[in-house]
């Protein structure tokens, strides 16, 4: 028999970490809440953008921000600007936060019916041992 709760204490341990996972996934695409880790991501990502600088020729190295549109993009690649509009696709992360909340929403969804299956199961068990004992 204590198997068997010692099972539900681990099924409830790691019910407690699905919180904790959610919120690492969301600290792995949206950075961290902590101000004093979020601003050494920018000081990385500041020495990453002046290393490239000081490593790749000017002349070979675009620094392009995506709001200038085709214009800079094609003049250093050499070839005609579209006539098409420049894309702009997942403006302030709108799609990321949207795929975000959908695969949170199936993890807990999928959590829960674990959980539930494991409680059917150990009450299966639980009826089976008191049938034939």
């Amino acid at each position: 028999m204590w198997k068997d709760v010692t099972f539900l204490v681990k099924i409830a341990l790691w019910w407690n970490n699905e919180r904790y996972f959610v919120d690492t996934l969301r600290n792995a695409i949206y950075g961290s809440f902590n101000p004093e880790a979020a601003a050494l991501f920018r000081k990385r990502y500041q020495q990453h953008n002046e290393r490239v600088q000081a490593v790749i020729p000017s002349e070979r190295l675009l620094i392009f921000n995506v709001k200038q549109g085709w214009k800079p993009l094609c003049e250093f690649l050499g070839c005609n600007i579209p006539s098409t509009e420049f894309p702009r696709e997942n403006v302030g992360l709108a799609n990321t936060r949207k795929e975000f909340a959908n695969y949170a929403a199936k993890t807990k969804f999928t959590i829960a019916n674990i959980f539930l299956f494991s409680i059917l199961l150990f009450a299966a068990i639980f009826i089976l041992k008191l049938t034939f004992s």
